[in-house]
């Protein structure tokens, strides 16, 4: 049997010489474990080394600092059984936090995939929360892109994302491309006013250099 990449023998030990410390009491921890909001940094379950990985050297770092301050220390109450647990679940490479380079999906809902498409947004985004990034932007990352990024839509004008195209009967006002939108509404300004209707999409194929 495995344990987060820790064979059961050196576990054994570990949780052996813990009890031999007189450390590990099975009660109801009182704050949380991976990734709770108290520890500093992407990785705080790398406490000894800053190599990048969560290992023996950081294991064998929280078991001398046992019962007092430290590195190993991640919820501010002194290095006991839930420091222990939150290093053994957080075992292996750290999380890069990085924004993927291909990343397309919405920042402000959950896109089901790594990171977003707003560089610094995701960058803002998964600096707090590396799981946005290393594994998928959820609703907690949506969340989080809510309060730190700018995810309220802009309001409908010339050439604004999400109007529609200016060459067919799109039903909004305005359409995506402003230099042919302010020229259509210069002609008929109902086109800007109410909707952008067939009669906008026929002046539009005929002043407009993209529509066909």
């Amino acid at each position: 049997m495995k344990l987060m990449g820790l064979k059961s023998g050196v576990v054994g030990v570990a949780c052996s010489m813990a009890l031999g410390m007189g450390a590990i009491e099975f009660q109801p921890p009182t704050v949380g474990l991976p990734g709770d909001a108290e520890s500093s940094g992407p990785c705080p379950w790398d406490c000894d080394n800053s190599d990048g990985d969560v290992g023996i050297v950081d294991f064998l770092a929280l078991l001398g600092q046992w019962g007092g301050p430290g590195a190993c220390d991640f919820d501010g109450g002194g290095v006991g059984i839930t420091d222990f647990l939150a290093l053994l679940g957080n075992w292996g490479p750290c999380p890069s936090g990085a924004c993927p380079a291909a990343a397309t999906g919405d920042c402000c809902v959950a896109n089901g995939t790594p990171g977003c498409d707003d560089p610094a947004c995701c960058a803002a985004v998964c600096s707090a929360d590396p799981f946005c990034c290393d594994s998928i932007w959820d609703q907690v990352c949506a969340q989080s892109a809510l309060i730190l990024c700018d995810c309220l839509p802009d309001p409908p004008d010339c050439g604004v994302k999400g109007t529609g195209s200016c060459c067919i009967d799109n039903g909004t006002p305005f359409c995506d491309d402003s230099d042919c939108c302010d020229f259509v509404c210069a002609i008929d300004p109902f086109c800007c006013d109410v909707a952008w209707d067939a009669n906008c999409a026929s002046t539009a194929g005929q002043v407009c250099f993209n529509c066909p």
